[in-house]
């Protein structure tokens, strides 16, 4: 066993998948990429200059690599991210590797094509398998191919910081928290599959749209298909372990189960939408063989099918006969021990049963000389410290008879369980097809319940370069507010006129969640799913790239602004018009005119190539090239705060204009700064806003009467109350 070779469920996590990915570098940049989950069959091959991005989203349970790439750059990053293993080239180089990977794929690959370069990661994928799986017979679906069509790419930096599918803390919410309302296991993995491979296709996601569509506005089919998942075991890994001969009967039973819930599934053939009804008409639902799997299986079945009692009393004739004698003689054997007490008198003779000596009498030694002699009839057979045992010619004809009564039902039973496997197996391509379709189903269903359940609206796509959000909200920040009893503060985002936004405001009003939250947006719709918005309107994009929060990669060398500049490189480099980005405080871990002039710089790239843009910043000094003129693609937002009772009150709601000011100072008092360190800060302030550049210590600390900031806000009757605590 090895983490990406595992199959027993309890072993795997029932939602995710668990991913064996061979990498291995072919020059140029790229690398060629292959990887199965085998507890599923699940497989794909393909090649990708970005591994980092693609691996992270991926979340491979392990990674395999050429040994003699071990100290290759990327190779070395994916070894600290991920559980790796090196292989060595005699595994994959060999004479034989055509046949290898034949075997090990079962021609669902052409292995004289695949392997004309035995350093291919199919190569390497399939002498891994073979040389930790030693003949174990692995049944894999036919490849797709990773990365293939039109998609929404997302570098590592991005899907960590959009929390998508894990907290960046512990204890948190991510998104897949609140999308995933799956019945099933498998479907629970297939939203997980759409979420790592978003469609930049404007037909396919019209096309999910559809579905979701079809499940509001038709809640007594929802009921009706909910009901259906909901008894839908997880066949596919079951059956991936019945066919490599690790299976068990509730891996029988599974698939017993499943068989049973596809005439109910066929029903509603004529009641989804267009393209689920053609598919759900075509689903074979295996009557006669579910019938005869149904009549055979016990009620309670044992834990491994080498215990026996797999096959119900009355299924088969010649089973129920050798069982019915084995059971007899069992019952005679009992007799025949109470005729034996009588005989010799001896109270505590009992017979017994081993695997060595199958069935024998045993009595205390010390009464044990009466049995010894010729004329007694008893046979010794063995002296114990405290007992001796016997045996008599009558014993061992019925031991021979219940030893081969048990071994014929043995045998019969297994002859009759591998029928039912042989069977499966020739059907079995047909069945995974049909769990791939309820899982399918599951996954736009559970999205119609997401959306049904937050009022989501579905977006307006379009294959230009819109973008138009009218009250939008971020889904997770929502989804606790709701549980809560509370509510979540809408924002508009419109980029339409002007691709980039200048976002300044001050700190704990939600201007690093009004970015998230559009990012978020722009995920929810490439996915094909309704967003959380009053109405939204949003053009196809090629690439999402978000630069927010601070970290440190200490043990590579890299400071929190080491990492922020290489991540604002990325983006930077690869961006196109067609990209949409997040930026949260460039230039905010160097110098101020270093960081500002970094900022700035940033900034009029991005005007020159107009990628849909929120800059959320506190160099308000930047406003001046908007308002001036200098930026021509840039409008400016800002965060509404109100004075109330001489109060400060953010109000969590983005408006066109520039902040006047941070209060910094104010955030500081909410978070508990000592009173005398604030004094001192609002003295500092001043003086640094009257442009004197000598500042002396005071003799006393000055005290200047603070401006009261309190957190529970009081709001007009417009806006729901904001919620500080919630927004960075």
């Amino acid at each position: 066993m090895t983490p990406g070779t595992l199959t027993d469920e309890n072993l795997l996590t029932p939602k995710n998948s668990n991913f064996l990915v061979a990498i291995s570098p072919i020059g140029g940049g790229k690398y060629d990429i292959s990887g199965c989950d085998i507890s599923t069959g699940e497989f794909f091959t393909g090649q990708t200059s970005d591994p980092i991005d693609d691996f992270v989203r991926l979340s491979p349970a392990e990674v395999i690599f050429p040994f003699s790439t071990a100290e290759e750059k990327t190779i070395m990053k994916l070894r600290e991210l991920f559980k790796s293993t090196p292989v060595y080239e005699k595994i994959y180089h060999r004479t034989d590797i055509a046949q290898v990977v034949s075997r090990v794929f079962g021609g669902v690959i052409d292995s004289a094509t695949a392997t004309k370069n035995t350093d291919c990661a199919i190569c390497l994928l399939a002498g891994y398998l073979f040389n930790t799986q030693r003949g174990a017979s692995i049944t894999f679906r036919a490849p797709y191919t990773w990365g293939s069509g039109r998609q929404l790419l997302i570098d590592s930096a991005t899907w960590r910081s959009l929390e998508i599918d894990a907290p960046i803390n512990d204890g948190g919410a991510c998104l897949i928290d609140v999308l995933d309302e799956t019945r099933t296991a498998a479907g629970a993995r297939k939203l997980r599959s759409y979420l790592r491979d978003l469609s930049g296709d404007l037909a396919q996601i019209t096309l999910r749209q559809g579905h979701i569509s079809h499940f509001i506005l038709n809640p007594d089919v929802s009921g009706l298909l909910t009901s259906v998942l909901t008894s839908v075991p997880d066949v596919g890994r079951s059956l991936a372990r019945l066919l490599s001969g690790r299976g068990t009967p509730r891996d029988l039973r599974n698939t017993s189960d499943f068989l049973n819930v596809l005439p109910r599934a066929q029903l509603l053939s004529n009641r989804l939408d267009s393209n689920f009804s053609e598919r759900f008409a075509e689903i074979n639902t295996h009557s006669e063989f579910a019938l005869q799997l149904t009549r055979a299986l016990s009620d309670d079945l044992p834990t491994f099918f080498r215990d026996g009692g797999v096959i119900r009393d009355g299924f088969d004739l010649s089973l129920d006969n050798m069982r019915s004698l084995s059971n007899g003689a069992r019952e005679t054997i009992a007799a025949l021990q109470s005729e034996y007490v009588s005989a010799t008198g001896i109270n505590t003779l009992k017979i017994k049963y081993n695997n060595i000596l199958g069935y024998f009498i045993e009595v205390p030694s010390a009464r044990a000389d009466a049995l010894m002699q010729p004329e007694s009839g008893f046979i010794h057979r063995q002296t114990m410290a405290g007992n001796t045992r016997f045996t008599t010619s009558r014993l061992i004809e019925l031991d021979n008879d219940i030893r081969s009564a048990a071994e014929k039902a043995s045998a019969i039973e297994n002859e009759i369980v591998n029928q039912f496997l042989d069977y499966i197996r020739t059907i079995s391509d047909d069945l995974l097809s049909t769990a791939d379709l309820l899982a399918d189903c599951d996954v736009w269903l559970s999205l119609a319940c997401v959306s049904d359940k937050y009022s989501w609206v579905c977006p307006t796509v379009t294959d230009d370069c819109a973008f138009d959000i009218v009250g939008g909200r971020h889904p997770v920040i929502e989804s606790v507010l709701r549980s809560r009893g509370e509510n979540f503060v809408k924002n508009d985002c419109n980029l339409n006129t002007c691709a980039i936004a200048l976002l300044t405001g001050p700190n704990m009003a939600g201007k690093s969640t009004y970015l998230r939250q559009n990012a978020i947006i722009v995920v929810l719709a490439h996915l094909g799913s309704f967003v959380p918005a009053t109405s939204a309107t949003i053009g196809i994009c090629d690439q999402l790239f978000s630069r927010v929060g601070a970290s440190d990669n200490l043990a590579a060398g890299q400071s929190t602004f080491m990492v922020e500049m290489s991540e604002t490189a990325n983006i930077l480099n690869r961006a196109t018009n067609r990209s949409f980005i997040i930026f949260d405080e460039i230039g905010r871990g160097t110098a101020t005119y270093d960081g500002m002039a970094i900022a700035q710089a940033v900034l009029e790239y991005l005007d020159e190539m107009r990628p849909r843009t929120l800059f959320a910043t506190h160099y308000h000094e930047l406003t001046s090239l908007v308002l001036g003129g200098g930026l021509r693609n840039v409008s400016t937002l800002t965060i509404d705060v109100r004075e109330h009772n001489n109060e400060i009150v953010f109000m969590h709601k983005i408006i066109p204009g520039v902040a006047n000011r941070s209060y910094g100072i104010h955030v500081a008092r909410m978070a508990g700064m000592p009173q005398t360190v604030i004094n001192r800060a609002e003295c500092v302030l001043s003086a640094l806003e009257s442009n004197e550049t000598q500042l002396s210590a005071p003799s006393q600390p000055v005290s200047p009467k603070p401006v009261p900031v309190r957190k529970k806000t009081v709001v007009s009757d417009e806006l729901p109350p904001p919620q500080l605590s919630l927004f960075g």
